[in-house]
């Protein structure tokens, strides 16, 4: 009888352990929350999911109740610019299943959530967004059938090459951003563009076709926000696919298709965009 209840036991204990590693999201406008994060064994607090931001980041209250004093400042970068914040290395933070120790966490004002999740932690680990089921997997062997192309990285940011730019991997960003020059696009508009640094007033216009890799993407939002000075040339929202998985290990990432028409819409010679002329900041 005693084995019988260790055996059952430790099938229990496997499938919390294997449901752990599977996380609920929601959206809130544009941003994809996940809750249950905790930060030195304290919480569980709400985070938005941010694949594009280098750092993870709390709300300037929690940072106060976690008695957390600042050993440094850094540069929080966003599309609208950039700020100097506290930070300070915690012991560890946590979510699900996955644990990540000795991590850089900085602290500003946050608006409706308590923390940002970054590639601080995040790439730690494989990762998948899966936006079908609304769900953040870590460390999951299965992997959804899509392309699979070379992952590089920006200022430790998850990048990709599509269309001839170099992309971050964003899951914070409400539409393709670029910071180099877009062609001339007849449904160009003004639009104001947010994040937690402020706001500012750009222009957004319809990409007609993106190719990523396989995948041949119609009628892409873009948005123009020109910084020559960006290692990367723009912000690839995970919106844009099904699902995107992340595997900083072994150097891969893979973008799932939407499912429009029930199957995979590749992209023939004809479809391919032409080379895109590169200029470099100083011109």
């Amino acid at each position: 009888m005693g084995q019988q209840l260790l055996f059952i036991w430790i099938l229990l204990g496997s499938a919390t352990a294997q449901a752990q590693r599977t996380l609920p999201l929601r959206r809130a406008g544009s941003h994809l929350l996940v809750d249950g994060v905790w930060v030195n064994g304290q919480g569980p607090f709400r985070f938005l999911l941010d694949t594009g931001a280098q750092s993870t980041t709390l709300d300037a209250a929690i940072a106060e109740r976690l008695g957390l004093r600042p050993s440094y400042r850094v540069e929080v970068v966003s599309v609208n610019g950039s700020t100097l914040a506290p930070a300070t290395r915690v012991t560890n933070v946590t979510l699900g299943s996955a644990t990540a120790l000795d991590i850089e966490v900085a602290w500003c004002r946050l608006p409706g959530f308590e923390g940002i999740l970054g590639e601080s932690f995040l790439h730690r680990f494989r990762y998948g967004v899966d936006l079908r089921r609304m769900q953040l997997r870590i460390e999951e062997d299965s992997e959804p059938a899509g392309v699979r192309l070379p992952l590089e990285t920006s200022n430790g940011r998850p990048l990709v090459r599509l269309g001839g730019w170099r992309l971050v991997i964003d899951s914070g960003s409400p539409a393709l951003i670029l910071f180099r020059k877009i062609p001339r696009l007849s449904d160009a508009s003004s639009v104001t563009l947010s994040t937690a640094t402020g706001s500012s007033r750009t222009v957004s216009a319809t990409l007609p076709r993106l190719l990523a890799g396989e995948i041949f993407l119609k009628n892409v939002r873009v948005v123009s926000q020109p910084d020559p000075a960006r290692e990367e040339d723009g912000l690839l929202p995970v919106t844009l696919f099904e699902s995107v998985w992340v595997n900083p290990r072994e150097g891969y990432a893979i973008l799932e298709p939407r499912r429009t028409t029930g199957r995979k819409q590749t992209a023939t010679a004809a479809d391919r965009p032409p080379p895109r002329e590169r200029r470099s900041p100083s011109s």
